[in-house]
């Protein structure tokens, strides 16, 4: 039987959702690791780690963020205005003359200065 990754990611993460203690819980993450050596589907590791994450985070509502700005001052406070848990890597860019660019999940908040200019020029050039 053929499952996908996806599919493989979202049932340890119900599993491991619906786990009474930690130990149970780590127990099933053993179990899968076991199968997933088994069947060989090493190599879609991180699909199913990816999967498992995405499903993990809706249930606990948590969202990931990406922040990357000049320094750690430009950074707001995204726990504040979304309401939820946020799981931030800060990534220092000091390419960057001031403001951020944000990525929660798939949408990216791009408010760089760096990116103002770049759209300015592209209003200008056409």
């Amino acid at each position: 039987m053929k499952s996908s990754s996806k599919k493989i990611g979202v049932l340890l993460a119900k599993k491991t959702l619906h786990a009474k203690t930690k130990e149970e819980a780590s127990e099933i993450v053993k179990s899968f690791a076991k199968v997933i050596v088994s069947k060989r589907l090493a190599s879609k590791s991180p699909a199913i780690l990816r999967s498992f994450k995405k499903e993990w985070n809706e249930d606990k509502k948590i969202i990931d963020v990406t922040i990357k700005a000049s320094s750690i001052h430009d950074v707001p406070k995204i726990e504040h205005v979304f309401g939820k848990k946020a799981e931030v890597i800060f990534i220092e860019d000091k390419t960057l003359i001031g403001g951020s660019e944000i990525k929660i999940d798939d949408l990216v908040i791009d408010t760089t200065i760096k990116s103002k200019l770049q759209k300015m020029r592209s209003k200008l050039v056409n």
